[in-house]
């Protein structure tokens, strides 16, 4: 038999380990800041007095997303996958107010997501920019105010069901100094370029209002890290965003499958490449 218990920073090792074998791009500041905002949304599964299996949860509002369902691979094929997933699903049913859950499914997966009820919504495309020189970027990276850019996120997520106000000015505070922003003393759209635990960058997120804008910021931070392997996560239904990545060099890697349980919402127009595929 397995258990199931919260997850606590001790796990924080255990949890980026696996991240690691799976070649995901988190870091034990990533998974300190899921305990942080939602102290009792992550858990860990253990068997024989030893950790097996991780999954996370993160609130934005209305919307849930659940990431990190990893089980090591000894211990696969035992149901122990399922009863992650059941214990987050149970723990996000229990909050009042969610709407709507969303998932970043791996294929390998998608049967028992679909069997857990959560429906398709699109593919979540990942693409990957080897080292190419190029010209410098337009526009350099800023210091810039948390509160800024939680007031033009929630802006172009243009949904009252969508928050990430903490998520963000937890996540800002931390990549300050690598943030890109348009329209001078008022941001009108912005882009996060940031190291991974890997030997490569993160392009997300970039929220936009308009495609000259989203171009403007993702071709200024591929002009200053032409010399890094860059990855970005893009929804499929932003062609303009795909459109974007293709014409600046990057290429399609294996994408997941965005699902969701409950309501669906739809507020990804603005959105040219997502955080990341665990929190969305």
């Amino acid at each position: 038999m397995f258990e199931i218990k919260i997850m606590t920073r001790n796990d924080i090792d255990f949890a980026t380990g696996l991240t690691k074998i799976e070649k995901w791009a988190n870091s034990k500041t990533d998974f300190e800041r899921l305990i942080k905002l939602n102290r009792y949304g992550s858990f860990v599964a253990h068997k024989d007095n030893m950790r097996v299996g991780i999954i996370t949860t993160v609130i934005f509002g209305e919307l849930a997303f659940v990431g990190n369902l990893i089980v090591s691979a000894k211990y696969r094929g035992r149901g122990i996958g399922r009863a992650l997933m059941e214990q987050a699903l149970m723990y996000l049913g229990e909050q009042k107010d969610i709407a709507t859950i969303e998932i970043d499914g791996d294929f390998p997966v998608i049967e028992l997501y679909r069997k857990l009820g959560f429906r398709d919504k699109y593919l979540s495309f990942r693409f990957c920019r080897k080292p190419v020189d190029c010209s410098g970027g337009e526009i350099e990276s800023d210091i810039v105010d948390p509160v800024e850019i939680n007031e033009i996120d929630k802006r172009l997520i243009d949904t009252p069901m969508i928050t990430r106000a903490k998520f963000l000015a937890e996540f800002v505070n931390l990549h300050n100094g690598q943030i890109y922003v348009t329209g001078g003393n008022i941001v009108t759209a912005y882009s996060v370029i940031r190291k991974c635990s890997g030997d490569y960058y993160v392009l997300g997120p970039t929220m936009a209002g308009t495609a000259k804008d989203a171009e403007l910021l993702i071709e200024s931070i591929i002009g200053n890290y032409d010399s890094e392997v860059i990855y970005a996560g893009v929804p499929e239904i932003n062609r303009t965003a795909v459109a974007i990545m293709l014409c600046n060099g990057f290429n399609y890697e294996q994408p997941s499958l965005r699902m969701y349980l409950g309501e669906r919402i739809d507020y990804e127009k603005n959105i040219y490449t997502i955080i990341s595929g665990d929190v969305g």
